[in-house]
């Protein structure tokens, strides 16, 4: 049986699995990922789990929030997905996540540090200006957050909350997030709060993200069911021996 650890105490769960805080170059990549997958087949825009699969590669299986709808307000939405991961993949998601690019954000980035619009920013601060672009949206986001796996809350998510060290970012052409293509790399820092399950036993299971912005009107909820497919299932369905 495996546990939950809070800072209050720690909670048995049904199944054996644990949820520990990623590393800060995991949302690195899944910033990658997402990325470098078109608006049209984006797990962030997926609203029935069809593109749950998409560009898996490695350990680590990724799964995605949802971005809802950008008309409103209220903006954002809902989706429930259906997702089916070979056993043995560890799973990153994110409850909330946020990216801060030095060019494409630099409006927030000089607010954030006090600088005139006018002003170009300093490179001895820009690293400060990001970690603090994308603190203006985690902050709002915090009092939002809901998180449970199997019917089993997380109900401090202190811990969760990771920043990412400085790395370069490219906006391609057909990006999910309607930017406009960058020719030349952007140096960014992302932060968000992810949660990595671990030893997720083979069956079905379920999670439920919710989170929001409530100065932005803003609301996002997914509801993932899992099937952890055995090795010995996907053995038998795909001829091996």
């Amino acid at each position: 049986m495996g546990i939950i650890s809070y800072a209050t105490g720690t909670v048995p769960l049904a199944f054996a699995f644990e949820l520990s805080t990623p590393n800060k170059n995991l949302q690195i990549q899944w910033w990658k990922w997402i990325l470098g997958i078109p608006g049209e087949d984006s797990p962030v825009l997926d609203e029935t789990g069809d593109d749950c699969a998409e560009d898996q590669k490695g350990p680590i299986w990724y799964l995605a929030g949802f971005a809802g709808s950008s008309e409103g307000p209220p903006f954002g939405g809902s989706a429930e997905r259906d997702c089916t991961i070979p056993e043995g993949k560890d799973i990153l998601i994110p409850i909330f996540n946020t990216i801060c690019a030095e060019e494409t954000d630099a409006a927030l980035i000089k607010q954030v540090l006090g600088l005139d619009e006018n002003e170009e920013i300093p490179p001895s601060q820009l690293k400060e200006g990001l970690v603090r672009c994308t603190d203006f949206f985690l902050d709002m986001a915090e009092e939002t957050l809901q998180f449970s796996i199997d019917g089993e809350a997380v109900e401090d998510f202190d811990d969760f909350r990771v920043v990412s060290p400085l790395f370069q970012i490219v906006y391609p052409e057909d990006n999910v997030f309607n930017q406009s293509p960058t020719n030349v790399k952007q140096k960014a820092v992302a932060q968000g709060y992810w949660i990595l399950v671990e030893d997720l036993e083979p069956g079905e299971h379920t999670i439920e993200v919710v989170s929001g912005l409530p100065e932005f009107d803003f609301e996002t909820s997914v509801t993932y069911h899992l099937t952890i497919e055995s090795k010995q299932t996907s053995s038998l369905l795909h001829g091996e021996t």
